[in-house]
């Protein structure tokens, strides 16, 4: 099996009602599955180009590219019109996550995975 990833598909209010979905071309056989939300895994410590729920307190966080590669965090918990954007900071996403339940969407210029700690 090769790569796999998960994205927040249609929660990005700016990009409409449905969303959107890039393939980019690629050698071999691909797939795509549609899930709910509930059946996200939980926010780990480290990770790789996913969706994640999060449950947790408001709390300051960096995640950090472990290898290369520029990360971006956006967090969507359905209250917040603007929801939250962790700004980059060189290969870091700094910022609050905002008390949970929401959907966190971690995206990698790069195939490196990515490590979440307090800031």
């Amino acid at each position: 099996m090769g790569d796999s990833a998960s994205v927040a598909y249609g929660l990005d209010p700016t990009a409409g009602p449905a969303g959107w979905i890039g393939i980019e071309a690629g050698a071999g056989e691909w797939s795509i599955t549609v899930s709910p939300i509930s059946a996200l895994p939980p926010l780990p410590q480290t990770g790789g180009y996913d969706a994640h729920l999060y449950a947790g307190a408001e709390q300051p966080v960096v995640f950090s590219s472990t290898n290369s590669g520029r990360v971006n965090v956006r967090q969507f918990n359905g209250i917040d019109p603007t929801d939250s954007i962790l700004p980059q900071q060189d290969f870091t996403a700094v910022g609050t996550l905002l008390a949970g339940p929401s959907v966190v969407n971690v995206q990698l210029d790069s195939v490196s995975p990515w490590a979440r700690s307090t800031n």
